[in-house]
């Protein structure tokens, strides 16, 4: 469902369920003297969410977008809820315009809620972590040239994300700050 207020704002809602089969799974051997694990097409697994978004953009460029998503991912066997798939997304947007409509910043700020490790691991949980990311980005300074330079986790945060079963420890630190320039000629 989408909704618009005049040119300048939009709301919208929407519900998704996925079913999916045959992903990808981790299994032993079914020798006992072999060790090794294998990938094979085994697991099926169903998500219910919702999302709700909102946008507000101002004739003068400046444009600032939220959004929540609330989703629970099981697997369909068990019940259980998978891990590494939070419950929880929080994202918000402002861009500002700094020359013309051609020069623009924007900082984005990103929410992820706990997300359940492997059973076993004996931590059980992931914390919830925020990040917010910083671009400066140009459209057509020069004709079919774009350019945008992001700085990815502006503040440093430390954070760590599950880790599969193909990996010792029970969660992976994430990368701090990074930068990445990109430049763009459609011709």
């Amino acid at each position: 469902l989408e909704q618009y207020f005049g040119s300048e704002t939009r709301l919208s809602v929407s519900g998704f369920f996925n079913d999916t089969q045959d992903l990808i799974g981790i299994t032993p051997s079914n020798d006992p003297a072999d060790t090794r694990e294998y990938f094979s097409n085994l697991e099926q697994a169903r998500t219910l969410g919702m999302e709700l978004e909102g946008e507000y953009r101002t004739r003068s460029g400046w444009l600032a977008r939220a959004s929540y998503t609330l989703q629970r991912t099981e697997d369909v066997q068990s019940g259980a809820e998978l891990s590494n798939s939070p419950q929880h997304l929080l994202k918000g947007n402002l861009v500002a315009p700094l020359w013309r409509d051609r020069v623009f910043a924007g900082i984005e700020a990103q929410y992820t809620s706990r997300a359940r490790t492997l059973p076993g691991r004996g931590i059980g949980f992931a914390d919830p972590f925020w990040v917010v990311n910083f671009t400066l980005y140009s459209r057509e300074l020069v004709k079919g040239l774009e350019a945008s330079a992001t700085l990815y986790n502006l503040f440093d945060s430390r954070y760590s994300y599950p880790a599969g079963s193909e990996f010792l420890p029970a969660l992976i630190e994430q990368d701090g700050r990074s930068f990445r320039a990109k430049l763009t000629y459609k011709f």
